[in-house]
């Protein structure tokens, strides 16, 4: 009969790789393992264990395999794919830099005097990511609305 030391054994650990253990034994291993970290290693090493050898003809396969024409060349389009997702990448984020800082020049900023500020770190303590995402959207929406109206009013002078 298996009782319970407060950590894991060997005999509790073939127990439940022979399938012997019930379900609230079981829990109660992975709960404990998952909160011990001597019981966590020796469950780790139990199961290394038993991982088998490789058969000595693979290697020599995978390495006869990996020369097939079709192996190369599914390196080359994986290699070639991996550029132009780069390459993607990099544009999309080049494209960004460019849009952040027409934006940062182009919107006029409204300026308070220090005076008159409120402390703003207060107010953004206070609010909850959400309430934090919704006025960043709100900003972006005026600034959106500020820019169609400098394009329909450019547009009215034409």
């Amino acid at each position: 009969m298996r009782t319970w030391s407060g950590h894991l054994t060997e005999e509790w650990l073939k127990a439940w790789k022979a399938g012997t253990l019930s379900a609230e034994e079981q829990q109660m291993i992975f709960t404990h393992t998952g909160c011990c970290d001597h019981c966590a290693e020796l469950l780790f090493d139990f199961l290394e264990q038993d991982l088998a050898e490789p058969p000595a003809y693979l290697q020599k396969e995978i390495l006869e395999q990996s020369k097939s024409l079709r192996v190369q060349a599914g390196r080359n389009v994986y290699q070639t794919s991996r550029q132009m997702r780069l390459f993607l990448y990099s544009l999309k984020v080049g494209f960004a830099v460019a849009v952040s800082i027409l934006v940062l020049f182009a919107v006029p900023v409204q300026e308070e005097s220090w005076a008159n500020r409120k402390p703003r770190l207060l107010e953004d303590a206070r609010q909850t990511i959400t309430e934090r995402i919704q006025s960043g959207l709100n900003r972006l929406d005026r600034i959106g609305g500020w820019l169609i109206d400098i394009d329909d009013k450019e547009e009215q002078n034409d």
